[in-house]
């Protein structure tokens, strides 16, 4: 990949530890030039922003300086920036499509999804915590192996789930309507997604250019439709553009694995990968599975116990803590690979450390500015973003915040667990706050409705990120005492 200078590329790759890509060193590609602009960008407001630091603070400003121009910092400069424009264009499209079906119709879209996004987690069988380390890890020669034996895996229990959701919806007397289908497969198909891929080459912003694309095809017939044919707004729109948009950018994505690498995911030697990769992944796939029961679950109870306006009122109030939680996963994305270097066996425990607190401080410190809204103002939020009939989310706003501080701390302490393969403490961590979320479930989302469930949500995935911290302070402090990282 191209930079600034010769100089500058020698830095990062030293600073990354990135295995080199197959471009050639002066092609000049799109997202190349995209990061050599953030990089540009960077340099320059901070030429302009040093007369102004004082003389003592000279050294920190420094280190801040190198941080942001290095690989990891320009991979979270050019996330923002691209992952912005898409999170603004997926939230304005969420919100407009909830506004314009109301909250019955936005409900029972909610549930499809919910539906979909329990096949997308079971699809990916956790390969979006363990993809990349196996990747980083292991020697350049394994890539195929990983990445083939991984997505035939995939397409085989994207398969089965469909067999069990037909089955299901047949045994309990469900009507499977085309929409349903539609709304579950392409949602399904996200998981097919290379991002871990990318990140293991360090190429998050092609990755980004990709994903912008998807949701430029998504979102903006939908407000072209919106504007000239409020009539053809519905359920069917928003399933068939979902469904067209991931096709053509899966197809992009693969067409380049397959010119870059030559990967072939249908061959026999994949499919004992793909079996082994079945068992030795057990763990974390299980505790991923869990998780669902901290998002498409909670709806489920919603949906049995009340209807799909109270699912409207809940999946509207989401909408706002994805402000937050979209800052903090692509800074958890920009720095899992950094993450995964420092946990290899034979690193060094002191830097391990350092590493887990600069990104706990860093994440503390992008969504305190939407979490302090949320708690202050709720119903300023509620009535300036949606029409009336959503007021009751600003009950659930404030809760919202306060789990928004738990998950900054909670994704870096995952994180770690994860790559210092302590899977059965990542596990614990889940099974934990799943049983709470299930007891909650019972118990208080019948009586409170949105508002229990918001409640649900925030003690039962909080609950799961306290034992993650606890987790990862035993293994940094008391474990690994000192020396060399033992995983």
């Amino acid at each position: 990949m191209t930079h600034l200078s010769t100089d500058k590329q020698s830095n990062v790759s030293h600073e990354s530890g990135s295995q080199p890509t197959d471009h050639d060193a002066g092609q000049w590609t799109l997202h190349a030039r995209f990061e050599a602009w953030t990089v540009s960008v960077i340099i320059f407001c901070a030429g302009i922003m040093r007369p102004a630091i004082p003389r003592g603070w000279t050294p920190l400003w420094n280190s801040l300086e190198r941080m942001a121009t290095s690989r990891t910092g320009t991979n979270i400069a050019v996330l923002i920036l691209l992952n912005g424009l898409i999170g603004v264009m997926g939230l304005t499209t969420q919100m407009l499509t909830a506004n314009v079906l109301g909250k019955m119709l936005f409900g029972e879209l909610a549930f499809y999804i919910a539906v979909g996004t329990i096949g997308q987690k079971i699809v990916r069988y956790g390969r979006e915590k363990t993809m990349v380390r196996d990747l980083v890890q292991s020697p350049p020669e394994e890539f195929d192996r990983i990445v083939g034996g991984t997505i035939l895996l995939s397409w085989l229990l994207a398969l089965l789930y469909s067999v069990g959701v037909a089955l299901g919806c047949y045994l309990l007397g469900i009507h499977q309507s085309p929409m349903l289908w539609l709304i579950v497969w392409g949602t399904m198909l996200m998981s097919f997604d290379l991002q871990p891929v990318y990140d293991s080459w360090m190429e998050m912003s092609k990755h980004a250019i990709y994903l912008f694309v998807q949701y430029s095809i998504a979102c903006i017939p939908l407000w072209v439709i919106c504007y000239w044919r409020p009539d053809w707004f519905g359920i069917p729109t928003v399933a068939t553009l979902t469904l067209g948009s991931v096709l053509f950018v899966l197809f992009l994505q693969y067409a380049e694995l397959r010119r870059r690498k030559g990967t072939v995911i249908f061959c026999r030697k994949n499919c004992k990968v793909a079996l082994r990769q079945l068992a030795a992944n057990f763990p974390i796939a299980t505790a991923s599975c869990l998780l669902l029961v901290f998002g498409p679950v909670i709806q489920i109870f919603l949906k049995q116990s009340h209807d799909f306006a109270e699912v409207g009122l809940y999946s509207t109030s989401l909408l706002i803590l994805l402000i937050g939680a979209f800052f903090l996963a692509q800074i958890a994305r920009a720095c899992g690979p950094t993450i995964a270097r420092v946990t290899a066996s034979g690193a060094d425990i002191r830097q391990t450390r350092k590493t887990i607190i600069k990104y706990a401080v860093l994440m503390s410190v992008v969504v305190t500015p939407v979490a302090l809204p949320m708690f202050l103002c709720p119903g300023l939020i509620a009535s300036c973003f949606f029409r009336p009939e959503y007021a009751a989310i600003a009950d659930s706003l404030p809760v919202f915040a306060g789990y928004l501080i738990l998950l900054s701390q909670g994704q870096v302490y995952a994180l770690y667990l994860q790559n210092a393969r302590h899977e059965l403490l990542y596990f614990l961590g889940v099974a934990f706050g799943s049983v709470i979320c299930v007891a909650m479930g019972v118990l208080v989302i019948p009586q409170w409705g949105a508002y229990g469930a918001a409640w649900t949500m925030t003690i039962s995935h909080g609950s799961t990120m306290i034992v993650y911290g606890a987790a990862t302070f035993y293994s940094l402090y008391f474990k690994n005492k000192i020396g060399s990282f033992q995983s």
